[in-house]
């Protein structure tokens, strides 16, 4: 098995632009045609990762990690190795962002982005994202949505950048280059891209 690392995506098309900006709850401004709204908890300023009592974006981490055999999935606990849960340890700090995606009550995805040294870090003051969908909600536009919303925000908090790591057999490198990414770098079987904001 390859290395797991987050880089979970879903979808095209697009969602209704979200609004809202600091520690609010956004919310869309119209409904999307399968019922799936994007909330936000910006996790920033001591606020903890919970949103509605689900715990994020820890909850997501497992379903970020693109696991090419599904017959064999990696155990779950694959998230507490140290180059992995760094995407969620002590999530809450000044410079964690999380967005949500709800269907019918329930949080059916997560982006989150936050500085670390991950898989697709480029320095110290680019954010790197993370995105993740439950199986049954991809292809709806959902994630294409949630990752536009976080770099919106991302925007609005005056960073220059963001960053992820994908890899090159994840079919969601294709959607990543069609929002906006750019390979910078490529390692062994994985990009690193940038999206400049």
């Amino acid at each position: 098995m390859q290395p797991a690392h987050p880089a979970g995506f879903a979808g095209n098309g697009t969602l209704p632009r979200v609004s809202g900006a600091g520690g609010d709850q956004l919310r869309a401004d119209a409904a999307h045609p399968r019922g799936a709204d994007v909330h936000g908890r910006l996790g920033h300023g001591g606020q903890s990762g919970h949103v509605r009592g689900a715990l994020l974006p820890g909850d997501f981490l497992y379903e970020a990690i693109f696991q090419k055999d599904d017959s064999n999935p990696a155990p779950r606990d694959i998230i507490y190795k140290p180059e992995l849960k760094v995407y969620i340890e002590n999530f809450g700090q000044e410079d964690d962002n999380c967005l949500v995606a709800e269907y019918e009550g329930q949080i059916v995805g997560a982006v989150w982005a936050r500085i670390i040294k991950g898989y697709g870090s480029v320095d110290d003051k680019t954010p790197e994202l993370a995105i993740s969908l439950y199986k049954e909600y991809r292809g709806k536009g959902i994630g294409t949505n949630m990752m536009l919303e976080m770099l919106e925000v991302l925007k609005e908090k005056g960073y220059h950048q963001a960053s992820l790591s994908v890899q090159k057999d994840n079919y969601a490198s294709q959607l990543y280059i069609k929002v906006g990414f750019e390979v910078v770098k490529e390692i062994e079987d994985e990009y690193v891209m940038v999206y400049k904001i």
